[in-house]
């Protein structure tokens, strides 16, 4: 359905809400997230520069991911506020 995958996020194992995003390489993604009982998932495109990744939802966006983050080191920070990470590994 969306091919292969770039990029698997996920946040750090001991959080409450429990996020995993994959990035295929024709600039798709989609996210689960868990939390307490409840499964929401989002799907959307996303443009990936050196070090920025832009979330562009198809519905409504996510309450727990922001639109933008900066890369550093493998770790994505929320541009909306630096206590928001993410962990991006390559496929």
């Amino acid at each position: 359905m969306y091919g292969k995958i770039s990029y698997t996020i996920t946040n750090q194992d001991n959080a409450y809400t429990l996020i995993k995003i994959r990035l295929f390489k024709n600039h798709k993604f989609i996210s689960q997230t868990y939390d307490l009982g409840c499964n929401v998932e989002n799907t959307g495109t996303y443009k990936l520069t050196a070090n920025k990744l832009t979330l562009m939802f198809n519905e409504e966006k996510s309450e727990y991911l922001e639109s933008r983050y900066q890369l550093k080191n493998n770790v994505l920070i929320s541009l909306a506020s630096e206590n928001d990470t993410l962990i991006m590994n390559k496929n």
